[in-house]
């Protein structure tokens, strides 16, 4: 039983490190000024929960932070201090049925995903990050109702 619990805690841990392999952890105070400035401007006095540098197809900036009633939201921000992405995170199982039903589908063979409710040309969408492995990252997002918009 013990050596179950080892390789499994060893396999998480292997996990764990691929995972954050492109992403390098900050202090909000070490990102550079024009992007402490744009994240600023939305996150405004919300408590930042977590500052990253990550590096997908292109290197950005990336601040979690915590909204009214504990919500997390998500801005992704690129080193010219440009917002490519903001949202809320959000459960899998809290996006609307035909969208979750889509994520589902797409991402059941990877353990790691993400989800930002965000809007995209005056709609509502899902942006869905999943792991390939290693440092490769995949993405797609989708409308409410189900349909794929871009991958």
């Amino acid at each position: 039983m013990k050596s179950i619990q080892a390789l499994v805690a060893v396999a998480a841990f292997t996990w764990a490190v691929q995972l954050n392999a492109a992403e390098r952890s900050l202090q909000f105070s070490e990102l550079p000024e024009v992007v402490q400035k744009a994240a600023r401007e939305i996150v405004r006095d919300a408590k930042v929960l977590k500052v990253a540098e990550e590096k997908e197809k292109m290197a950005f900036y990336s601040v979690e932070y915590e909204g009214r009633g504990g919500r997390k939201f998500e801005v992704e921000i690129s080193p010219a201090g440009k917002v490519l992405e903001s949202g809320e995170l959000i459960a899998v199982a809290d996006a609307p049925e035909a969208a979750r039903k889509v994520i589902e589908e797409r991402t059941k063979s990877f353990a790691w995903k993400k989800v930002i409710k965000a809007t995209h040309e005056g709609q509502t969408v899902y942006v869905v990050k999943f792991d390939r492995g290693g440092d490769d990252e995949g993405q797609f997002i989708v409308s409410d109702k189900g349909k794929v918009i871009s991958e």
